[in-house]
C-alpha cells in the first residue's frame, strides 16, 4: 500500500490536449475554442492510494483538483459557448472594451493501473501507467473589466447561465485517459 501526492503547474502545450482529449469524448469545439484562445495558465493537486500485491502491477485511486484561468474573453466567445454559434463577426461583442475572465475549479477522480519495470543491478527503474480520469464537479466563476458591469443583473445572469452551461458540458464528456512512462529510483 502507498499514498501518492502530486503538484503541478498546467502550461500549454498541455492545455490542448487536454482539450482535445475532451472533445474527442463529445465536448463541443466552441466551448473547447473558446479555453484554447483565452487559457493562461493552470495548476493541479493529485492525492491517491496504491495498492501493490507482491508483483510489478500497481493499482490506485486517486482524486485531483485543477483550478485554471483564462481571459480575457468577449462576450462574443460567451455567447457562442452559450448558444452554440459562431458569433465572431459581430465587432460590438468582440470589443476589447468590455471583456471577462474566468477562474475555473475542477474535482476529478480516477482510477491507475500500471506495471514496474527494474532495471538489473540498479536503483533505477521505469513506470507505465495507464489511467482514467472523470470530471465530476466544476465550479465557474467570472470577472470582467468593468466592476459597474458585473453588478447588473443581466450580467450576474449570463456569469451563471455560462457556469452551468460549462459545468454540464465538463461533467457530461469530461473523461481523462492518460498514458505515463514514469522513471523511477528506489531509495532502499
Amino acid at each position: 500500500m502507498s499514498v501518492q501526492a502530486q503538484a503541478g503547474l498546467i502550461a500549454a502545450p498541455f492545455d490542448r490536449y487536454t482539450l482535445k482529449l475532451l472533445e474527442g469524448f463529445g465536448l463541443d469545439p466552441t466551448l473547447s475554442g473558446v479555453i484554447d484562445r483565452s487559457f493562461r495558465q493552470g495548476s493541479l493537486i493529485r492525492l491517491g492510494m496504491g495498492i501493490h500485491a507482491n508483483s510489478a502491477w500497481h493499482g490506485t485511486i486517486f482524486g485531483q483538483y485543477i483550478h485554471f484561468s483564462a481571459g480575457p474573453i468577449t462576450p462574443a466567445d460567451g455567447l457562442e459557448v452559450y448558444f452554440n454559434r459562431d458569433l465572431s463577426g459581430f465587432s460590438l461583442l468582440n470589443s476589447p472594451a468590455f471583456v471577462f475572465n474566468l477562474q475555473s475549479n475542477l474535482l476529478i477522480g480516477g482510477v491507475r493501473v500500471g506495471r514496474s519495470f527494474a532495471f538489473s543491478n540498479s536503483r533505477f527503474g521505469l513506470n507505465t501507467e495507464l489511467s482514467l480520469g472523470k470530471i465530476f464537479k466544476t465550479q465557474n466563476t467570472f470577472s470582467s473589466n468593468r466592476s459597474v458591469i458585473d453588478g447588473l443583473g443581466v450580467t450576474q445572469r449570463l456569469h451563471a447561465d455560462l457556469d452551468g452551461e460549462i459545468d454540464t458540458k465538463l461533467r457530461q464528456h469530461g473523461f481523462l485517459p492518460t498514458l505515463n512512462v514514469l522513471l523511477t529510483y528506489r531509495l532502499r
